[in-house]
Formats: structure tokens, sequence, C-alpha cells
């Protein structure tokens, strides 16, 4: 298959830079970031980069909540939950925003955890989702896309920048 670029790694260089400045903006230096994973832990490990740069030192937890297999999105699934979040400020740092479906189940379970205020920080919005209070780096066109952690079936999480899968 060949992948038609879509955002750079130069772009997404920048992204990152500009959404840990608004992240720090919003919260302040003390906060507790929350990767989901597979597919944020490349933006994750970038972003927590850039907010250190910013003198943030914020706590780093994983969740991970199964949504895909292939292409079609299916009932959500926990994999693996986070630690104690009480009375903390998180920031829920995921790949990609679709129907918006995981997000919502995950601001809903991070409350019950007792998360004083959750903050969204999406790489790619998609703009299908009802609105909710999140920070994005770009807006995606409604396609598959593989790179930077975003895979397909596994494979494509390690490219450097984002695509489109073309057949």
């Amino acid at each position: 298959m060949k992948i038609k670029i879509l955002y750079t790694e130069q772009q997404i260089a920048e992204q990152v830079d500009e959404l840990a400045e608004r992240v720090v903006d919003r919260l302040g230096h003390s906060f507790h970031v929350l990767c989901v994973l597979q597919g944020a832990y490349m933006f994750t490990a970038d972003l927590m980069r850039a907010l250190d740069r910013r003198v943030a030192k914020p706590t780093l937890g994983f969740i991970q909540v199964q949504s895909y297999q292939g292409t079609e999105s299916r009932e959500l699934k926990l994999v693996q939950d986070c630690g104690d979040l009480q009375g903390k400020s998180v920031v829920v740092v995921e790949d990609i925003l679709d129907t918006g479906q995981t997000l919502r189940w995950l601001n809903d379970h991070l409350r019950k955890k007792g998360a004083r205020e959750v903050l969204n920080c999406v790489l790619l919005d998609k703009f299908k989702a009802e609105r909710c209070d999140r920070l994005y780096g770009f807006q995606c066109p409604d396609e598959f896309v593989v790179g930077y952690g975003l895979d397909h079936n596994g494979r494509y999480r390690g490219l450097p920048h984002i695509g489109v899968l073309e057949s």
C-alpha cells in the first residue's frame, strides 16, 4: 500500500509545541498527563518533552481502551486502567477524535475516579463528534490515517509523518 502524506514530521513537531503551550496556559505547571494507548504514545512522548521545555512538571500515566478493529469502530473495552486521580487535573492525550465515543467514555470514567478536571488534548480532530472541551492540533479529513502512532492492524505506527493509506 502507498501512503499519501497529510502532515509532515516538521508540521507535527510545530503543532505539538503549540499544544504544549496551550495546555500550560490552561492548567499551569501541575497536572497529570494520561496517554491513551496505543495510538497516542508518540504524541505523548513529544508533548511531554515540549511541556518540560516550558518548565511544566506533569506526572504521567497510561490507559488503554480498545475501540477499533481494522478500519471499523466497535464497542469500547477497557484493556488497562489508570491509577488514582483523586483531586487531579488530568490531560487526556489522544491521537485522533473521530466519533467522540472513546473520549466521552474516558471523561466519564476519569471523573468517576475522582479527577478534578479533565482537558482533552487531541492531535487530529475529524470534527464529527459533539463539541467537548478539547485542544486539537490538526483538522483531519474524514479518512483512515496512519503514522505517528496511528496504525492499521498494528502496522505503520512508527512512521514520523501522518498519511492516508492508498490502495
